[in-house]
């Protein structure tokens, strides 16, 4: 069994039901969750006058090969209305087909500043990341960065610790140490977690990281 680290986040519709219903379908395609971090609130990251992500960040052991995960992940994204190439609609509105919209959090505002982040640091190709980041090919694959709102984002953050750069998947996540919103919730469930390239631990990136993007813990990891 392979120990995957999974990004989830989302600012559209129900942003905690996703998330919960994500964590859902990743136990039935992928495998079996163990560590959950709470859910975090983070601004949009390259773009303004969208409704705040929620991000969380799973544990998931499966006995899927990178790529088998990749294809389950694309599968939970279109369950849960992910239009990728089309997530152009007003924040907050109802994505079409979407059965899990309840109406609830559709964009109660901003508690940040509101400031604009578009610092960061230059990735590798593959940059995809649930707070704002969107590509034509998806989570870690390489094509075109555009920023877009969404209903839900899955990307691979890690999967033991395999090292790849292929056409359609780049492990580890080439930005885990460029973005806030990614380690604050890997740091939660996983501070001493070893990046395989750089040898540094999740909780050594966090320290480093310099986005100054705000991050807010909001509550528990969802589990009934």
């Amino acid at each position: 069994m392979a120990t995957v680290y999974l990004l989830t986040g989302g600012n559209r519709g129900d942003r905690t039901g996703y998330l919960k219903r994500a964590a859902e379908l990743v136990e039935e395609q992928i495998g079996k969750t163990g560590k959950r971090s709470s859910v975090y609130e983070t601004e949009p990251w390259g773009f303004t006058d969208s409704c705040n992500f929620y991000n969380q960040v799973l544990m998931v052991s499966t006995s899927l090969t990178p790529k088998q995960v990749l294809d389950a992940i694309h599968s939970i994204e279109k369950e849960l209305g992910r239009k990728r190439n089309s997530d152009q609609s007003i924040p907050g509105d109802r994505p079409s087909g979407d059965k899990y919209f309840t109406g609830k959090e559709t964009c109660p505002g901003s508690q940040f500043s509101g400031t604009e982040n578009n610092t960061g640091g230059s990735c590798r190709p593959g940059e995809s990341f649930s707070s704002g980041n969107d590509e034509q090919a998806g989570a870690g694959r390489p094509g075109s960065r555009k920023y877009a709102p969404r209903t839900i984002d899955i990307d691979i953050l890690f999967y033991d610790d395999l090292v790849l750069m292929g056409e359609d998947l780049t492990i580890p996540h080439p930005c885990i140490g460029k973005r806030r919103f990614v380690l604050e919730p890997l740091n939660e469930i996983a501070p001493g977690l070893v990046h395989p390239e750089n040898r540094k631990t999740v909780s050594q990136l966090l320290c480093e990281c310099e986005d100054p993007l705000e991050v807010k813990r909001r509550g528990n990891d969802g589990r009934e």
